[in-house]
């Protein structure tokens, strides 16, 4: 029997030693993350602006009306865009075979990965360096100024073609949120649209 009374004691003893050492586990070896902040808001810019409306010359301005993006986002966001320029006689071509100016707003920097970057003097690069966030009080930003044909390029045989030119926009809202494409727009010189 007191074989059986000291067994039942040490399996008592060592239940309970572990029983202690479990809760010591759980309240002194959690760790605790730092805070993270989770922004779920609405990234809502529209275009606006306008080209000539009648056929168009090599040299005229074609901006009738600087291009701008309004933003309507309910979060902050970086801008970027990418350009493409194509003819029906030529296909896709750099800016600068076709156009002798293509003037962006000077707040956009264009980099080696071929996007021009929103970095206006109105953006927060402090909070995280390299990152430039567009605060939802801007409410304005000015994109394309000015456009112009070459007439060395475009020429009588380009006379009914097709030229267009295609900005492609993407934002983000965080730094681990990858580039999402807001839109596109193109215009086709050759009918007006």
């Amino acid at each position: 029997m007191n074989k059986r009374l000291l067994g039942l004691t040490i399996s008592m003893v060592l239940t309970l030693i572990l029983l202690a050492t479990t809760v010591y586990a759980y309240y002194f070896d959690r760790k605790e993350t730092g805070s993270i902040d989770l922004t779920l808001g609405e990234v809502s810019f529209t275009w606006d602006g306008a080209f000539v409306t009648d056929f168009v010359m090599p040299a005229q301005e074609l901006v009738e009306t600087p291009f701008s993006l309004n933003n309507a986002s309910s979060v902050d966001t970086e801008l970027r865009f990418s350009v493409t320029a194509s003819t029906s006689l030529l296909g896709t071509v750099n800016l600068e075979d076709i156009f002798t100016v293509y003037e962006f707003n000077g707040d956009w920097v264009l980099e080696t990965d071929g996007y021009y970057y929103y970095r206006g003097s109105n953006t927060d690069s402090i909070s995280e360096p390299g990152k430039y966030k567009i605060p939802t009080s801007v409410l304005n930003i000015p994109v394309l100024l000015s456009l112009k044909l070459d007439g060395y390029v475009i020429r009588n045989e380009h006379i009914g073609q097709t030229v267009s030119l295609t900005l492609t926009f993407q934002a983000k809202q965080g730094p681990f949120i990858d580039w999402a494409t807001l839109g596109s727009t193109n215009y086709d010189f050759s009918t007006g649209q």
